[in-house]
């Protein structure tokens, strides 16, 4: 009896399977159904075969949402700014975007200069002032002095007003006002109007 053991494999071309001598191994035959130069291998078990076939479906899956992912923030960040651009221009032309008005640095209401206006949070509170400085360039005293200012969201929609109050301003001399502002959306700011009482 023989103890020769026989291994099994698949020809590369064909598919068709062949036995062969365990010492075979390694060398090369033609395939006995389609004569195709075949390698004697041993054949990988089916559950491996498995194995790998669903894993390579898997990592092609991961491969593909991976190549979907970049490609849409690349198609995202090149017509972002298009969008945008449109989305402005619309706005501006409807009017639905407004800026208030560039103020100089120091500006002159009725003989009263006044410093840049800002926004200032109290602390420790929600409370929002507008703040700045108006002095008097006159050799007079100004009474009754009542700075008026409107205020604007982030967008430069106008929202809102506020104003202050001083009962005297001396001859060249400089009152710090801070006016109250309600909205708590404030952005900017700009004075409207300085007005005395007569």
């Amino acid at each position: 009896m023989s103890q020769n053991k026989f291994l099994k494999c698949a020809c590369g071309n064909c598919g068709g399977k062949i036995e062969y001598p365990a010492e075979g191994i390694g060398s090369t035959i033609p395939c006995p159904h389609c004569s195709w130069p075949t390698e004697l291998t041993l054949e990988e078990p089916a559950s491996l075969v498995a194995e790998k076939s669903r894993t390579s479906k898997w990592v092609l899956a991961g491969v593909l949402i991976l190549f979907l992912g970049v490609l849409g923030v690349v198609g995202a960040l090149l017509i972002a700014p298009r969008l945008l651009k449109k989305a402005r221009a619309t706005q501006s032309a409807s009017g639905a975007l407004t800026t208030p008005v560039p103020v100089p640095a120091v500006q002159t209401i009725n003989d009263f200069s006044i410093s840049k206006v800002s926004i200032e949070k109290a602390p420790n509170s929600t409370l929002v002032y507008a703040a700045g400085a108006l002095k008097n360039q006159t050799d007079k005293q100004r009474f009754g002095v009542t700075v008026e200012l409107d205020l604007f969201d982030a967008r430069g929609a106008k929202i809102g007003t506020t104003k202050d109050y001083v009962p005297i301003i001396e001859p060249r001399a400089e009152w710090k006002f801070r006016a109250l502002a309600v909205q708590k959306n404030v952005a900017s700011v700009r004075v409207t109007n300085v007005s005395e009482q007569q």
